[in-house]
């Protein structure tokens, strides 16, 4: 659970830094949903197979890459509507 706050507040803070080269509308989307992307990439190659090589053979990489993307999808949404309403709170 404190890794994935910390994923959290990383991402947001990236999201922060990055808010002025990101205002193309599928820019947030794609930054969020690929930073998620290489984030299962490093959980599912490197780290898993390591700590627990039972848990990577639970599930097909597809269904779990699906799940993390749908997440990130999630999020970029939700960066999206908290960006447009303080846009239009000014």
């Amino acid at each position: 659970m404190g890794l994935a706050v910390a994923l959290g507040i990383a991402l947001s803070t990236a999201v922060q830094m990055l808010a002025g080269l990101l205002t193309r509308d599928g820019a947030m989307f794609c930054f969020v949903v690929g930073s998620l992307a290489v984030v299962w990439a490093i959980n599912y190659f490197v780290i898993l197979p390591v700590v627990s090589p039972e848990f990577v053979n639970l599930l097909p990489y597809a269904v779990t890459l699906a799940s993390k993307l749908a997440f990130g999808a999630a999020a970029a949404m939700a960066l999206n509507v908290l960006k447009s309403r303080s846009r239009a709170a000014y």
